[in-house]
């Protein structure tokens, strides 16, 4: 059940760009502990995993679905440059969210697309 569990971890650590440590202060666990979860060498507790999944920010059943991720490297090489950067920083994950949900809701590109501008014109408004 936990197979995926350490290929898990560890994607959603990179996609988030932190490091061992920082997960593990994160999550209230120690670096060693992470560690041993990504290379598959302990199974965590219910408890602990919820607090990985808090930390992340994730429903704790993605670490039990059958949810297909393509590795990071390979989904960098396919994002512009601009794109790897919004994700890369903290403030993004919600617009990620909202890419999904426009996903389930079945949202068409044309649309998508006119409501990523309004959100990039608010965001340069803001700016100024």
């Amino acid at each position: 059940m936990l197979n995926l569990l350490p290929q898990r971890i560890k994607y959603l650590r990179e996609l988030k760009n932190w490091t061992q440590a920082v997960l593990a202060e994160k999550a209230g666990v120690s670096r060693s502990y992470i560690s041993e979860l990504e290379r598959g060498t302990r199974e965590p507790t219910v408890g602990i995993l919820k607090s990985i999944a808090d930390a992340f920010q994730v429903p704790i059943d993605i670490f039990f679905n059958d949810t297909t991720f393509l590795p990071i490297a390979e989904l960098a090489d396919m994002l512009p440059e601009d794109i790897r950067e919004f994700i890369n920083d903290q403030e993004g994950l919600p617009y990620i969210k909202l890419a999904k949900r426009a996903k389930e809701w079945q949202i068409s590109p044309e649309i998508l697309e006119d409501l990523i501008e309004t959100l990039r014109r608010a965001k340069d408004d803001a700016n100024k």
